[in-house]
Protein backbone atom coordinates (compact mmCIF):
# COMPACT_ATOMS: atom_id res chain seq x y z
CA UNK A 1 0.00 0.00 0.00
CA UNK A 2 2.83 2.18 0.79
CA UNK A 3 4.71 2.11 -2.16
CA UNK A 4 0.94 2.82 -4.00
CA UNK A 5 0.81 5.97 -1.96
CA UNK A 6 3.54 7.40 -3.09
CA UNK A 7 2.95 6.98 -6.92
CA UNK A 8 -0.08 8.00 -6.53
CA UNK A 9 1.13 10.75 -4.36
CA UNK A 10 2.95 12.50 -7.21
CA UNK A 11 -0.69 12.46 -8.99
CA UNK A 12 -3.29 13.39 -6.34
CA UNK A 13 -3.32 11.94 -2.95
CA UNK A 14 -7.13 12.93 -2.75
CA UNK A 15 -7.44 9.90 -5.18
CA UNK A 16 -4.86 7.65 -4.10
CA UNK A 17 -7.56 5.39 -2.48
CA UNK A 18 -9.18 4.97 -5.72
CA UNK A 19 -5.61 4.31 -7.42
CA UNK A 20 -4.96 1.88 -5.01
CA UNK A 21 -7.75 -0.36 -5.03
CA UNK A 22 -7.77 -0.28 -8.97
CA UNK A 23 -3.99 -1.08 -8.11
CA UNK A 24 -4.60 -4.27 -6.57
Amino acid sequence: MEKFTSHSGLVLPIDRSNVDTDAI
